[in-house]
């Protein structure tokens, strides 16, 4: 898992959940450039992936893929939120330049 320490190492400029999307997709991307997955039969997949694309309304947009694997057991086990079944998707440690505003 990519380990992080919510005082110190998400920038205190972040201050939007959009914000904080794009820099866990940038992140999570930056410390997973090749790790791809399988998702169904002939379909190879990067599990990370974002770019940065003109909309037809001509706004700028960071789009992104991300495939976190899930432990099953959220279906049956009610006394977590579903994010926290959210499973590692490598053990890469969150590059230092992700933690400075």
């Amino acid at each position: 898992m990519t380990a992080i320490t919510l005082s110190t190492d998400i920038p205190s400029n972040i201050t939007t959940l959009e914000q904080l999307h794009v820099w866990t997709s940038v992140a999570l991307a930056t410390c997973n450039p090749t790790k791809q997955i399988v998702e169904s039969e002939n379909s190879t997949e990067f599990t990370c992936r974002y770019f940065v694309a003109l909309a037809y309304d001509a706004t700028t947009r960071c789009v992104d893929r991300i495939s976190i694997p899930i432990d099953p057991t959220y279906v049956s086990d009610k006394s977590k939120k579903f994010w926290m079944f959210a499973n590692p998707i490598s053990d890469t440690a969150l590059p230092s330049t992700f933690k400075a505003n």
